[in-house]
């Protein structure tokens, strides 16, 4: 089950036959059903735990299931939404924007006023994960739980990882919110700490952020994510591409030559990949899927 950092597990696998090759739980429908089936029969028996993982394997596992049991796990868990510790808080909106489902208002709220209340205990995976699900979700956070998840940001910044950066100005920017000039510049500066451990997505969507919220930033942080950006250019997807390019556009940073021959090279290779109109937008929350 997820703990603290569960929302990064990969997909489990298990061995086919034999040990032979790896086999996807998303490819047994029989197992699949089965689990599901079982889950609806239970549903009203479940705890907190139960609810929040059984959602984030749901989504982790990116299987179908029958909407009549995420219907029945929305209503247990606005229900029990009052208990929910804050790894499953967190879990829990991650997985239902992962999902891209239509959550019901009730539910929302109830998660946010949880969250609100174990805000104090909240770290930098859960702090990531709440803000990345309310932006994914459509929710323009901009009350007592953004200012909460604020002031724990500056109390545990030194535990932000590159990803939990570059997802929360994501999220701020994404939602709309307004968040203040010590809040983003805090960010900033992590961002410059820690950004050897960037992935590409990182780079795309901390660029975008900073960008949506109008951040000027400073050299030195343009000059690492360039140079991150670089060497991951390899592993950047059309959106990526397109991010980086626009926000550095909108920053008016020019573009390091090194830079812009990465990119038209990993645009050449995905150009089969493009529509004709050419590069997509980066403003839709498909830019920052959460990989967790």
């Amino acid at each position: 089950p997820p703990g603290g950092g569960g929302r990064k597990k990969k997909k489990k696998k298990k061995k086919g036959k034999g040990g032979g090759g790896v086999v996807s739980l998303d490819d047994d429908a029989a197992f699949i059903e089965a689990v599901a089936g079982r889950a609806l029969a239970t549903v009203e028996s479940f705890d907190p735990q139960s609810v929040s993982n059984t959602l984030w394997a749901i989504a982790t596992l990116e299987v179908q299931v029958e909407p009549e049991l995420l219907s029945a796990m929305s209503r247990r868990t606005t229900a029990l939404a009052f208990r929910l510790l804050p790894m499953e808080v967190a879990n829990t909106l991650w997985a239902l924007a992962k999902l891209r489902v239509e959550v019901e208002p009730a539910l929302i709220e109830a998660l946010r006023s949880r969250a609100l209340t174990t805000a104090d205990a909240f770290q930098p995976d859960q702090i990531d994960g709440t803000l990345w699900g309310l932006a994914v979700l459509g929710v323009r956070e901009d009350g007592p739980l953004l200012e909460a998840l604020r002031e724990k940001t500056v109390e545990s910044i030194d535990a932000f990882s590159a990803q939990n950066v570059a997802n929360v100005l994501w999220a701020l920017a994404t939602m709309n919110a307004e968040p203040d000039e010590e809040w983003v510049a805090l960010l900033c500066r992590r961002a410059s700490d820690t950004s050897e451990g960037c992935r590409g997505r990182d780079v795309a969507n901390l660029l975008w952020g900073m960008a949506t919220l109008g951040v000027t930033p400073s050299e030195e942080l343009i000059g690492k994510m360039s140079a991150q950006a670089v060497q991951k250019a390899h592993t950047f997807g059309t959106k990526e591409v397109s991010c980086t390019l626009s926000a550095l556009e909108t920053m008016k940073v020019e573009a390091h030559p090194s830079l812009l021959e990465a990119m038209r090279r990993q645009a050449v290779y995905l150009a089969d990949a493009m529509p004709s109109s050419g590069l997509p937008g980066c403003s839709l929350p498909e830019v920052a899927e959460d990989e967790r």
